[in-house]
């Protein structure tokens, strides 16, 4: 790829095409005959702010990769992009609990459930 921002843009498409995945899946899991019940932070605009940092790392880590003299082709950015909403959120699942702040089900929508793709 020619210019940084052409890597940066392709990523910010895998990005944002791993998020539309997570949205199809909340979409197929909570599916109950006709009716959508979402979650409630859907509407949330700190949801969607941490939605947008997430997808802009992506784009800064391929782009981070050019920097250091590595030549990315479309598909890889576009991978580079993808992979890191999945690792973000990978890491966020397998982080320890803090002591007292268990996270029952149903227990209401936080930052830390968003990152964990729950």
């Amino acid at each position: 790829m020619e210019t940084t921002w052409g890597t940066f843009l392709w990523a910010l498409g895998g990005g944002l095409a791993a998020e539309a995945l997570r949205w199809w899946r909340l979409v197929q899991n909570h599916r109950s005959g006709k009716s959508l019940n979402l979650p409630a932070y859907a509407r949330s605009p700190f949801y969607w702010a941490l939605t947008a940092v997430i997808v802009l790392a992506g784009g800064m880590l391929a782009v981070a990769y050019v920097a250091s003299g590595q030549r990315l082709s479309a598909v890889l950015a576009v991978n580079i992009g993808a992979s890191a909403p999945l690792i973000i959120q990978g890491l966020a699942a397998s982080a320890p609990a803090l002591a007292g702040a268990g996270e029952a089900e149903g227990e209401a929508p936080s930052p830390r459930n968003f990152l964990r793709g729950r």
